[in-house]
């Protein structure tokens, strides 16, 4: 999460609440629905709508993308510090 990120001062965990009318990368519906199935209902039952800025296929094309700064997904950037330096 870049540094200036306002989530980077939230003292503890974060939570789904957290996300509301955040912009996110989502996973396609159609190539990935499986994945984009399972944070809908998420979101959906938490009662909070992100805001969808782009739809992705594939974990790497998303975590490219954050990587160069395109999205500032929290879990993306969480996700990104339990990734080895060097990915095949």
């Amino acid at each position: 999460m870049p540094t200036a990120h306002e989530l980077t001062t939230h003292q503890g965990a974060l939570s789904v609440r957290d996300f509301e009318g955040r912009e996110l990368l989502m996973y396609s519906p159609v190539e990935a629905r499986y994945f984009h199935e399972l944070l809908i209902s998420i979101f959906r039952s938490a009662h909070v709508t992100p805001v969808y800025s782009q739809y992705l296929s594939q974990v790497q094309g998303i975590l490219a993308l954050v990587c160069r700064g395109a999205n500032d997904n929290p879990a993306l950037h969480a996700l990104l510090k339990c990734l080895p330096e060097r990915m095949p």
